[in-house]
């Protein structure tokens, strides 16, 4: 499990937390970390873990930190490597266990990955500019083993807007052979977007849905109020499944929605 707790109680520190649990009871296992908890704090601001996933002995994790939640945030995307059963970080990926990754000087998340056995795939949600709440796609392409920067797509989602202070936290990557399909919000009215891109250059895939790009937007409407976001993408045979939800107004309660698309 990986997220996010309080560093300081009634604070805005938050830092990242993973914990192991048994798949029978649900306990903590002691050898993991600190009895079962492993913490990291990078500074007195905000820092959370947002997707993780196991390839053999190791645990990958997505995230970020030095979110502060006001003007002038200047987030880090941020990628680790952790060993399964100590928990303790692999310093032979990136630098002493991270991978730090800072686009822009606004706020930059890694948000969704997955990988191939060779490569991990990323999703980065990159802010145009200090306090823009403007953001861009930007998925990378790293080693599996090292970390090591292989690939950069472009960025050719349209602006997506977030209210002022709002942190982006949703996007998934989904691989599949040759292929990665890529989903998250998009554009100024937040509607639900899907991608497919080649996975050895991360170009689009011209002959899915509109030049590699597949969007809708559920309920019709412009600002972050009305949050139709694209949070899950899953390949099953030839069939692609997006799931996520759909704010019908602004202040509504968002609905569970989930789509189905030819891949």
């Amino acid at each position: 499990l990986a997220g996010a707790a309080e560093a300081t109680a009634g604070s805005f520190d938050y830092q990242k937390r993973i914990e192991k649990r048994s798949l029978g009871s649900g306990n903590l296992q002691n050898s993991f970390g600190s009895s079962g908890v492993e913490t990291y704090n990078h500074n007195a601001n905000a820092d959370s873990y947002f997707q993780a996933f196991i390839s053999g002995s190791n645990i990958y994790l997505t995230g970020g930190y030095d979110f502060t939640g006001a003007a002038g945030s200047n987030a880090k995307a941020t990628i680790e490597r952790r060993n399964t059963v100590s928990g303790n970080l692999d310093t032979s990926f990136g630098t002493s266990g991270f991978i730090t990754v800072d686009l822009s000087a606004g706020n930059d998340i890694a948000t969704g990955f997955g990988q191939d056995g060779t490569n991990i795939y990323v999703l980065i949600l990159s802010e145009t500019a200090s306090n823009s709440a403007v953001y861009g796609w930007i998925p990378q392409k790293r080693s599996l083993s090292s970390g090591s920067l292989l690939s950069t797509g472009t960025s050719t989602a349209a602006a997506t807007v977030f209210a002022s202070g709002e942190l982006p936290v949703n996007g998934a990557v989904w691989v599949d052979g040759a292929s990665i399909y890529i989903c998250g919000p998009d554009g100024s009215d937040r509607r639900w977007r899907a991608e497919k891109r080649l996975a050895s250059d991360l170009s689009l895939v011209s002959g899915f849905a509109t030049s590699g790009v597949f969007t809708v937007n559920p309920s019709v409407g412009s600002g972050s109020s009305f949050r139709d976001d694209a949070t899950s993408i899953i390949v099953s045979g030839g069939v692609l499944f997006l799931g996520g939800w759909d704010c019908t107004g602004a202040g509504s309660d968002p609905e569970w929605r989930l789509e189905a698309l030819f891949k």
